[in-house]
């Protein structure tokens, strides 16, 4: 077997086979793999965290880590890419196959410019035009300004957008892609995933995704992975039309879908007790942030309440101003202009200038607890700083009070007293809330708190959001770009568009009567798994 047996002028079959991966201790990630697709062929791999996708995707370039055990075969076009010799990997990697990771800043070199990173990929026609539309494909700046910019100066979205950009870029056979849509809105997505389908033909793409709503609108096969096995696999219609596993069923209908709305959401609007005192209340909020390109006013006039017990959804594009009008009510971010009211009472514009009750009325549960979370204090510990901190008990009753809060978010007690690492990205999500509940809040405001978990895993912790805001009356300010979500959770919604809201009103007001553009432009863009398999099942299925 030599390097120059690979062959890249046409979409390679993919067949893996038997793999079993092993971890030093001899726990298996993936248990005996096996799956052939034909050339041309888009491959959907889903699962929940560490089901074994990412490793499975990362085998597939030979890419296996020193210290884990694999067996089996993974071949590209009939060539074993698993223990082949260096050259041939390595000449994978260089012309055949394009891969993008989790982490999209770790394959931006920090000192190259945008458009160096893009013409390091586009090597024989990299000229002007070829960047420019790299970059417009997906949905980046194309002006000197932005090209000139290093991975530093992008936001987190543009820095995954342009590490997309590199791997379409190259135009490879062989298309490898983990979780390539996560965090942006629905808008991008939308296009993002044009793209994609645009640059299928004439290449072998697999796609790694806990977003199913996404593999659906890509997938010709579909792979259904939990700890590192196969439950179902096959045609993707065939697949999720009539799934054959509990598992599979219970991911469908746990995710979010805009078709879903009225027999998804639990009884809980607020919306008759009106003649209720506010829980939150913002008036004519005017705020602004510096950037490179100059000022940008991310809320300009904005207005808006919320009571007890309801839930009110801000929706936007990325860089509406969502999360600074977030950080205003929060007090962390000084608005120009504006008042915020908690329970009718005006509070000052930063929160180190308001009492220790007005900065526990309103708490924030943010999209990574992990950052929230000191990676060497145990859960538990914290959270009951936390209530030693709002409510004046002793070390000991606050240690009790945390283990009813943690029982109030549905995590075991034996979970009380280990550090962030040994949790799930779910179990972490439910710490950051009873965090925020230590305080006794009146008004929750929730900043894309689901939007990087798993959709089961997201519909748990969707439902207990649902469920305290029932039981204790919560105001809840629910900012996301997922449509999907909105429809599961929300009373009313805010739609928000550069700063301004363009339009406002119930659930269905807005979903089912949109009267502005933008509106119409988000409700559009955002995806229904529902109403894609119904669009792609095939006459025959009954």
């Amino acid at each position: 077997m030599t390097a120059q047996l690979l062959r890249f002028d046409a979409a390679p079959k993919l067949s893996v086979d038997s793999l079993t991966i092993a971890d030093p201790d001899g726990r298996l990630i993936l248990t005996d793999i096996s799956f052939e697709v034909a050339g041309g062929t888009t491959v959907g791999i889903v699962g929940e965290s560490g089901s074994g996708k990412s490793t499975l995707l990362r085998t597939m370039l030979g890419a296996v880590h020193r210290d884990l055990r694999a067996e089996g075969a993974v071949a590209v076009d009939g060539i074993p890419i698993l223990g082949a010799p260096r050259s041939t990997v390595a000449r994978l990697r260089r012309e055949g196959a394009a891969y993008l990771g989790q982490d999209p800043p770790a394959s931006l070199t920090p000192s190259m410019r945008v458009e160096q990173l893009i013409a390091e990929r586009i090597v024989e026609r990299a000229n002007s035009q070829a960047i420019t539309e790299a970059l417009h494909a997906v949905q980046l700046p194309t002006d000197r300004e932005f090209r000139r910019r290093r991975p530093y100066q992008l936001s987190g979205g543009q820095q995954q957008r342009l590490a997309l950009a590199r791997a379409l870029a190259n135009r490879s056979r062989l298309l490898l892609l983990d979780e390539p849509t996560t965090s942006l809105d629905v808008v991008t997505q939308a296009m993002v995933l044009d793209e994609i389908v645009r640059q299928q033909s004439g290449r072998t793409t697999v796609i790694v995704s806990h977003d199913l709503a996404v593999v659906a609108q890509l997938a010709d096969w579909l792979v259904v992975l939990r700890d590192g096995e196969i439950i179902e696999q096959g045609p993707f219609i065939d697949v999720v039309y009539r799934p054959t596993s509990d598992y599979l069923a219970e991911i469908i209908d746990a995710c979010p879908d805009l078709a879903k709305k009225r027999d998804q959401r639990p009884p809980h609007s607020a919306l008759d007790g009106h003649h209720l005192a506010s829980a939150l209340k913002v008036d004519g909020l005017r705020a602004a942030y510096e950037t490179r390109s100059g000022r940008v006013v991310a809320a300009a006039d904005v207005s808006f309440d919320i009571h007890p017990g309801e839930c009110v959804a801000l929706v936007g594009a990325s860089g509406s101003g969502k999360s600074t009008i977030a950080r205003s009510v929060i007090g962390v971010h000084a608005p120009e202009a504006g008042t915020v009211r908690l329970a009718d009472k005006l509070v000052a514009p930063r929160a180190a200038d308001r009492t220790q009750d007005e900065r526990r009325r309103v708490q924030l549960i943010a999209q990574d607890p992990w950052a929230a979370l000191n990676p060497r204090r145990r859960v538990g510990a914290a959270l009951a700083r936390s209530v030693e901190r709002f409510r004046g008990v002793s070390r000991s009753q606050a240690g009790k009070i945390g283990l009813d809060l943690f029982e109030q978010v549905g995590l075991h007690p034996d979970l009380f007293n280990r550090r962030p690492d040994r949790l799930s990205g779910g179990e972490r999500q439910r710490v950051a809330i009873a965090i925020a509940l230590a305080a006794e809040p009146d008004v929750l405001i929730c900043d894309e708190s689901t939007s990087a978990l798993d959709v089961s895993i997201q519909a748990g912790v969707l439902d207990l959001l649902a469920e305290l805001q029932r039981d204790l009356s919560l105001g809840v300010l629910f900012i996301t770009h997922d449509l999907g979500v909105v429809a599961r959770i929300a009373d009313r919604v805010l739609v928000l568009d550069e700063g301004k809201l363009c339009e406002h009103g119930t659930l269905s007001e807005v979903f089912d009567h949109p009267h502005h553009e933008i509106t119409r432009h988000l409700l559009a863009s955002s995806p229904s798994l529902s109403a894609t398999i119904e669009d792609r099942s095939p006459t025959h299925i009954q």
